[in-house]
């Protein structure tokens, strides 16, 4: 699907990842804060005026929410984690 992403409001091929239809970026973004815990915004969430974009995690991070993304429970499968990690 070619559409607008639903947190970055990016044009491109869009997928539909934790409830959303959201680019690439977007999703591995999120995916890699659910497992690993963002960081708080140093600029008080003000990113986006500031004309930081996406430099900063927690502010993505806070978009995709915002947008409707929630994690999925099978992400914090420790055993699948692993054993992607293998190969």
């Amino acid at each position: 699907m070619i559409d607008n992403c639903r947190v970055c409001n990016r044009w491109g091929h869009l997928f539909f990842q934790f409830q959303v239809h959201c680019c690439s970026h977007c999703y591995r973004s999120f995916h890699r804060a659910c497992l690993f815990m963002s960081r708080p915004c140093p600029h008080n969430n003000a990113c986006f005026e500031l004309g930081l974009r996406f430099k900063c995690r927690g502010c993505r991070f806070r978009r995709c929410w915002n947008a409707g993304m929630r994690p999925d429970p099978a992400m914090f499968d420790g055993d699948a984690i692993t054993n992607r990690r293998r190969g």
